[in-house]
């Protein structure tokens, strides 16, 4: 007896729906972990927690302490960890389904991320929508802009992609400097990123 093909795309799509809120949740835990021991990364440079080992970049290490350095590379560490376990585009629509269905701002900005990184078809009105939503002077708008500047300096990126992740930075740095939600060409011809890192 043959299955229908149909029930087989239906039996995967609950398949990877169950991987990505599971994911979602191991990244929540790493995050909780991270915050845990963030004031002795800040204090000490590194610290351990049930047997894995956590260093801290110099750069990040404050004279006094502070947690602040630490707490605010925490998304973007956790997505360059884990991110590249979900780089299939066909994950897109769900991930895009999530963004809206998800209540929890740290779970919303984890999934812009990954919409961020694995670029789906319309992915930039899905992310413009979200930084809509999002105060002008917000962590996750500033991480999400430090996140889509890094991959416009340091990614492979084919030229079209290069140019989305720009406009996509221009654009978030323009709800942050203007106050919009509806950038004009002007405006955003006004914000440099810098220019992208030779291969």
């Amino acid at each position: 007896m043959r299955r229908d093909p149909s029930a087989r795309a239906v039996d995967s799509a609950g398949l990877i729906s169950v991987a990505l809120e599971t994911l979602l949740l191991c990244w929540e835990q790493v995050q909780s972990v991270l915050v845990l021991i963030s004031p002795m990364l800040a204090e000490q440079g590194r610290a351990e927690f049930d047997g894995t080992r956590f260093s801290l970049d110099d750069k990040l290490r404050s004279g006094d302490g502070s947690v602040v350095q630490v707490w605010n590379v925490i998304p973007f560490n956790v997505l360059v960890w884990f991110g590249p376990d979900l780089t299939s585009s066909k994950i897109g629509p769900l991930l895009v389904s999530r963004l809206w269905k998800e209540a929890d701002p740290l779970r919303k900005h984890n999934v812009a991320l990954l919409i961020s990184t694995i670029r789906p078809k319309n992915w930039r009105k899905e992310i413009e929508r979200y930084v809509a939503d999002l105060d002008k002077d917000s962590f996750y708008l500033s991480d999400l802009f430090s996140f889509l500047t890094g991959e416009f300096k340091y990614a492979y990126l084919d030229i079209k992609s290069r140019e989305d992740v720009s406009y996509m930075a221009k654009f978030i740095m323009s709800k942050h400097l203007y106050n919009t939600d509806n950038p004009t060409t002007n405006m955003l011809s006004r914000i440099n990123i810098g220019a992208p890192v030779p291969d």
